[in-house]
């Protein structure tokens, strides 16, 4: 069963790469979404956007991945829909989404 599943939305200003994260994101699933990352972002897309709504569970080695990702200038990556548990799993580790994790 797949990690992500990857919708390429094209516009005619901007390419941006979807994905779906599982009900689960963990470490188990950071080879996938590097690779997902990585392909991406060296195919020429200028937005990677990563769903959360259906996250259940995350855990700390999968947000360093996203937070690594996000900051990173090259990749920008966007969270969007963060579940309630992702949300909290951020806070309780002391870390803030920022207000453009919310856009859909």
């Amino acid at each position: 069963m797949s990690t992500t599943t990857l919708i390429e939305k094209p516009d005619t200003t901007q390419h941006a790469a979807i994905a779906w994260a599982p009900a689960r994101l963990d470490v188990h699933h950071l080879p996938e979404l590097d690779a997902w990352i990585a392909d991406h972002t060296t195919g020429g897309s200028r937005e990677l956007v990563l769903d959360c709504s259906a996250v259940a569970f995350v855990d700390q080695a999968a947000i360093e991945t996203i937070l690594s990702a996000e900051r990173d200038p090259q990749r920008r990556l966007r969270i969007a829909r963060p579940s309630t548990a992702m949300r909290i799993t951020f806070e309780l580790l002391g870390h803030t989404m920022g207000s453009e994790a919310v856009a859909a």
